[in-house]
C-alpha cells in the first residue's frame, strides 16, 4: 500500500482553526448558560407584617441582608409609601441559586400588587397591577426532616406556613406537640393568589399529625380545633398565667412561712417572674373583686364555668378595666406581677378552687368545651368533607405529586 504524506504544517492550521472556533463557541454559550441559571430560582417564601412591623424587619427575620433589604426598600418608595404599610400585609419573594433576588411581591392598598423583578441582564423594574385575588384550598403533605420548615420544602410549598402551624398548636392544643424527625403531617390549608403567583396561606381547614405512637387529628370550626367527636383541641383553662422564670413555691398542705414562720398550708402556686410582667386571665370569666386584700396586697378574684374560681395575688397593679363585675377572656391581661402585701420579692400567688375547695391548678383535670345543639349537625358534616379530603397519608416522595392531584380554587373579591 502507498504511504500518502502529510502536510503537517496544514494539520496545525486545522487544529488552531478548530480551537479558536471550540473557544468561540464556548464564550458566547457560557453567559446564557450563567443567565438561565439565575432565572431559575432557588429559594423562596412568603411572609406577612407583624402588628407594629415592618418590612424591613420582617425582611431581615427572613435572613435577607441589608444590602439586599435596602436594594427592594428604594426600588420600592417611589411607589409605596413604607410608612403606611399595614399589618397584615403579605409578600413573597425569589432568590436565584446565586443569593441574587430574582422577584419581590408586596399586596399594596387591598386593591394592588406591586412587582419587583429581575431581567436576565439583572436590571429590576417595578409593575403593579390590580389584585385579582384567588382563593385555592389545597392538601399538603409532608415529613418532618430535621425541621417543620424543611418537610414543607421537601413538598413544594414556602417555609412561611411553619409558623402559622406552629400557631395553631400552641394556642388549641394543652400539650403542643413537639415536631421531630420523621413525623408526617397532612393539611388541608387555604392558599390566597395574585394571578398565578402565592402571597399568603389563609386558614388551616384540617390536620394529621402521624407521631411514632400518636395520630392526631383536628378539624377547624369557628375559629378553634375540634377533635373527631367535637371535643376542644385544647383545656377551658390555661395551666399558668403568665410567663415565668421559676415556680418558686408549690402546691403543698405543709409550708414553713418566709416571713410570719410558723407551718402552715399553702393553697396556692408562686410563680416568680420580673417586676411587671402581665398577668393573664387563665380562662373566660367575670372579675369578682379587684382590690387589696391583706396579706396578698393587691388581688384579682375571677369566678368561671363549672364552679371554678381563681385568684393573683401580690400585684403591683390591675390591667386596664378590670374591675368587679367585668367579663374577661383566656390570656387577657388582669395585671402586673409584684410583690405588694407580704411578700418577699416580686412573684405571683395563684391559687383556685373548684366548687369553694382549693385545689393545684398543675394538678387539675380541666374539663373539655364540646360541639353541641345545631353546630355540632354542622359540625360533624364538615369533619365528614375534610376527611376524605385530608385522605390517606402519602408516602414523602409522593407528596408533591399528591399535593397537585387535591386542590380546587374560585376567584374572590379583594
Amino acid at each position: 500500500m502507498r504511504n500518502i504524506p502529510i502536510k503537517t504544517g496544514a494539520c496545525s492550521d486545522h487544529l488552531k482553526l478548530s480551537v479558536m472556533l471550540l473557544v468561540l463557541v464556548l464564550r458566547l454559550l457560557l453567559p446564557q448558560s450563567t443567565a438561565a441559571e439565575s432565572s431559575n430560582p432557588s429559594v423562596w417564601d412568603l411572609g406577612i407584617i407583624p402588628q407594629n412591623g415592618s418590612l424591613s424587619k420582617s425582611l431581615a427575620e427572613k435572613g435577607m441582608s441589608s444590602q439586599r433589604i435596602h436594594t427592594i426598600i428604594s426600588l420600592l418608595s417611589p411607589h409605596i409609601d413604607m410608612k403606611r404599610i399595614r399589618s397584615g400585609t403579605p409578600f413573597q419573594f425569589s432568590l436565584d441559586r446565586h443569593g441574587n433576588l430574582q422577584e419581590f411581591l408586596i399586596e399594596h392598598g387591598g386593591t394592588t400588587v406591586c412587582r419587583l423583578s429581575r431581567d436576565p441582564l439583572g436590571r429590576y423594574k417595578v409593575s403593579k397591577r390590580p389584585w385579582k385575588r384567588r382563593l385555592e384550598t389545597s392538601r399538603i403533605s409532608g415529613e418532618v426532616i430535621t425541621t417543620l420548615e424543611d418537610g414543607l420544602c421537601q413538598a413544594g410549598e414556602a417555609k412561611g406556613l411553619a409558623p402559622l402551624f406552629r400557631k395553631v398548636l400552641a394556642e388549641n392544643m394543652e400539650a403542643c406537640p413537639d415536631l421531630e424527625s420523621g413525623d408526617r403531617f397532612t393539611l388541608v390549608v387555604d392558599k390566597i393568589f395574585a394571578e398565578e403567583t402565592l402571597l399568603q396561606y389563609g386558614t388551616i381547614h384540617a390536620f394529621v399529625i402521624h407521631k411514632a405512637t400518636t395520630l392526631i387529628r383536628a378539624f377547624c370550626h369557628e375559629g378553634n380545633y375540634y377533635d373527631e367527636n367535637g371535643n376542644s383541641m385544647r383545656q377551658c383553662f390555661l395551666r399558668v398565667p403568665l410567663d415565668y422564670h421559676f415556680v418558686s413555691s408549690d402546691f403543698m398542705k405543709r409550708r414553713k412561712h418566709p416571713i410570719l414562720g410558723g407551718v402552715r398550708p399553702h393553697h396556692g402556686i408562686d410563680f416568680a417572674a420580673p417586676y411587671g410582667t402581665p398577668v393573664w386571665a387563665v380562662a373566660d370569666g367575670e372579675v369578682v373583686s379587684s382590690e387589696w386584700r391583706g396579706g396578698f396586697g393587691k388581688t384579682v378574684v375571677i369566678k368561671h364555668r363549672n364552679g371554678y374560681e381563681t385568684l393573683y395575688a401580690h400585684l403591683c397593679r390591675y390591667g386596664t378595666g378590670i374591675r368587679e363585675g367585668v367579663q374577661v377572656k383566656r390570656k387577657q391581661i388582669i395585671g402586673y406581677i409584684g410583690s405588694t402585701g407580704l411578700s418577699t420579692g416580686p412573684h405571683l400567688h395563684f391559687g383556685m378552687t373548684k366548687d369553694g375547695k382549693d385545689c393545684n391548678p398543675l394538678k387539675e383535670r380541666f374539663p373539655r368545651e364540646r360541639i353541641a345543639g345545631s353546630d355540632r349537625k354542622v359540625f360533624m358534616e364538615n369533619k365528614k368533607l375534610m376527611l376524605a379530603r385530608l385522605g390517606e397519608d402519602p408516602p414523602v416522595q409522593s407528596a408533591q405529586q399528591r399535593n397537585d392531584a387535591f386542590r380546587y380554587s374560585y376567584f374572590v373579591s379583594p
